[in-house]
């Protein structure tokens, strides 16, 4: 038998952006936003169905090139590996039922996975230099939304 999730309704909260202002002193905050249509001139906002927002995500992991991290509790640790089979693994670990009648996203995996990952999937060129500076995948997994 899996856990099931805590399920608090927190009722109408307004514009998710202006919510999510509240949460930007946790890391990694994470605001996926259907919430605005028709704003063209004149037009009023309307809502749209679903937004999810998180932060501080229970684990992450980053990855650039062949080299994987995964963060928890504020401490890095190395881990070789591919950097979506490390996220799940520890996916498998967290799986529960889906709550009837929620939004599809109730917590899991959530991030960016960058263009130059192709390189790890597949064998491509490489680039010419790394412009960006940045890791190739960071995904977090959260376990609150």
């Amino acid at each position: 038998m899996s856990p099931l999730p805590l399920v608090e309704s927190l009722g109408k909260l307004g514009d998710p952006a202006h919510v999510a202002a509240g949460f930007l002193d946790l890391p990694y905050l994470l605001l996926l936003d259907s919430a605005t249509a028709g704003r063209g001139a004149g037009e009023a906002p309307q809502l749209g169905r679903f937004s999810f927002l998180s932060a501080d995500p229970a684990i992450v992991v980053r990855s650039k090139g062949a080299t994987t991290e995964v963060g928890e509790g504020g401490k890095w640790r190395g881990q070789g590996g591919d950097a979506l089979a490390i996220v799940r693994s520890n996916l498998a670990l967290w799986e529960c039922d889906a709550v009837p009648g929620l939004p599809p996203f109730q917590g899991g995996a959530a991030g960016y996975i960058g263009y130059d990952f192709g390189a790890v999937l597949e064998r491509l060129p490489p680039t010419r230099y790394d412009d960006l500076a940045i890791p190739d995948v960071v995904l977090g997994l959260y376990d609150w939304v």
